[in-house]
């Protein structure tokens, strides 16, 4: 981590704040209490600048993108920054990003007012250039039409050369009534013929389906308990292990249970968390953090609403409603951020 603007110095101490909730980073991950890391070796470059290097121990507990306010006392350095996503969070990780040192004007009355970074202009986008215009379609040519067929000569009457004899007599056609005998036959052997088929389907008997088969009963899993181990666990069976050390009273297991759900991104987590902080839905005693307050509840609450739990809704209004009447600025930051 470079420090920019920094007075030089061999070892310094920093404090780190994570915006969205006012926690800050100790040895041991998050904290409610203002919390300070080091001292830490810092080292000059040529440029006067201060390169501070942060292990693993703290850089595993900050997440891509996240915002962050960055304060070393003793070089007189304050910004607030997004934490890059290329920093590794293994051993010999490389270090990321300037953090650049800005003067506070002396109208601010407290030591954490942010301030707010310049952004350029963007330059205007080109003019898009003209679609073509297709070529005007030539309109085919008719085709000529058929010349029309010779009419065929007009056959001769028949019988017009001969003479009538037997032979006409027999072409003549049959009478009216015994067309109408041969019709009515014709109908009725279709019919019986149609009374046989449906009979014959009748008779043969239909094929009785097989049975389905049943289906596997699933083994049953034993309810999870406080002292299981989380190696492999999803996110939902860290949260129920968060509550049965919660039923036994144990509340440092049952938090660092929740905060591992709540960031793989299960919402019942931030939801629980939610009440925690509200002191509207329990007691201090029941909560494992050291205060009750609203402004971190509404955090919790947007987090789960934006996870798709519906049953935060409720509680965030209700929450952001008492903000309202709040003017300080961690209220005033709390309603902008969460209750729009």
């Amino acid at each position: 981590m470079t420090l920019r603007g920094a007075h030089q110095g061999q070892e310094t101490t920093l404090r780190i704040m994570r915006l969205e909730d006012d926690q800050y980073l100790a040895d041991a991950g998050w904290r409610t209490a203002v919390a300070t890391i080091g001292p830490l070796p810092a080292a000059a470059t040529a440029d006067g600048a201060v390169i501070v290097r942060l292990g693993p121990p703290y850089t595993t507990h900050l997440e891509p993108f996240q915002r962050i306010r960055v304060e070393a006392p003793g070089l007189g350095v304050s910004a607030e920054v997004s934490w890059p996503e290329d920093v590794g969070k293994a051993l010999g990780a490389a270090a990321a990003g300037d953090i650049f040192h800005q003067p506070r004007p002396s109208e601010l009355t407290g030591p954490h007012e942010p301030f707010e970074p310049v952004t350029p202009a963007q330059p205007p986008e080109p003019p898009q250039p003209p679609e073509p215009v297709d070529p005007p379609q030539l309109a085919e040519p008719p085709k000529p039409e058929d010349p029309p067929k010779p009419a065929d000569p007009p056959e001769p009457p028949h019988g017009a050369d001969e003479e009538p004899g037997e032979e006409d007599e027999v072409d003549k056609e049959p009478p009216k009534d015994r067309r109408l005998l041969w019709g009515l036959a014709a109908l009725a052997a279709a019919a019986a013929l149609a009374v046989a088929v449906i009979l014959a389907d009748r008779e043969q008997p239909q094929p009785v389906p097989p049975p389905e088969p049943l289906p596997t009963p699933q083994p049953l899993q034993p309810p999870r308990t406080c002292e299981d181990g989380t190696l492999g666990a999803a996110a939902e069976e860290l949260f129920e292990q968060a509550m049965a050390c919660q039923s036994i009273g144990d509340k440092a297991r049952m938090i660092s249970l929740i905060d591992v759900a709540a960031r793989a991104g299960y919402g019942p987590a931030h939801l629980q968390k939610g009440r925690f902080r509200d002191a509207t839905q329990g007691t201090l005693e029941d909560s494992p953090f050291e205060q009750q307050l609203d402004h971190l509840a509404a955090a919790s609450y947007r987090e789960a609403l934006d996870l798709g739990v519906e049953e935060a809704r409720p509680l965030l209004e209700a929450v952001c409603e008492r903000l309202t009447g709040d003017q300080s600025s961690r209220a005033r930051g709390a309603l902008r951020r969460h209750c729009n």
